[in-house]
């Protein structure tokens, strides 16, 4: 069954979407380093071992991820990854102890690994062989300025209280929005 050229165009940018608040998220644990020192009591050693939790994760859960797109569909796929990122995302603000920081950050971090590599499988799979390079410098562009975006922000407000609720819950709260967002969008499509 051949994909419309506006099909494609509609999913690319979904994809594009749910990759590029992959990166973003990236951004929120060094954003909030300063605030979740003071809040958890944790120096720069915990800190560091969140992230490095986070990436060895990443790393360990790639693969594994790799080898479930034999069995499911890479739509399949994202969809999880987006709702459960996003309901991980959401648990890491609402908690204030170090310990369920760690461990969301591990459950984080090998979730995580299935949006980018299976969105730029799905983007291979849609968009035309002649315009995936204009598709991956697009998804790169968009990546890095939510990255900015994310980063700059969540710096800016992560010591605000607004409404009683700390700047950077807000911060992750927002980046948890959009994941969920972008896998219903996925979902749809």
């Amino acid at each position: 069954m051949a994909i419309s050229p506006a099909r494609r165009t509609l999913i690319r940018n979904v994809v594009i979407l749910a990759c590029a608040v992959d990166a973003a998220d990236k951004a929120l644990l060094p954003a909030t380093f300063k605030v979740l020192s003071d809040e958890l009591g944790v120096g720069p050693k915990e800190l560091g071992a969140l992230a490095f939790a986070q990436s060895i994760a990443f790393s360990v859960a790639l693969p594994v991820w790799g080898s479930l797109m034999r069995y499911y569909s890479a739509k399949d796929l994202m969809v999880l990854g987006c709702f459960l990122w996003g309901a991980l995302t959401v648990m890491i603000a609402c908690t204030s102890t170090y310990e369920m920081q760690f461990l969301l950050r591990l459950l984080v971090g090998a979730v995580l690994a299935v949006v980018n590599p299976v969105g730029q499988a799905i983007i291979c799979d849609v968009v035309p062989e002649d315009e995936r390079g204009w598709a991956f410098g697009l998804l790169q562009s968009v990546s890095a300025g939510l990255t900015m975006f994310v980063s700059f922000g969540t710096t800016a407000i992560a010591t605000v209280t607004v409404a009683g609720v700390k700047g950077w819950r807000l911060a992750y709260m927002g980046v948890a929005g959009l994941s969920i967002l972008a896998g219903a969008a996925a979902w749809v499509l």
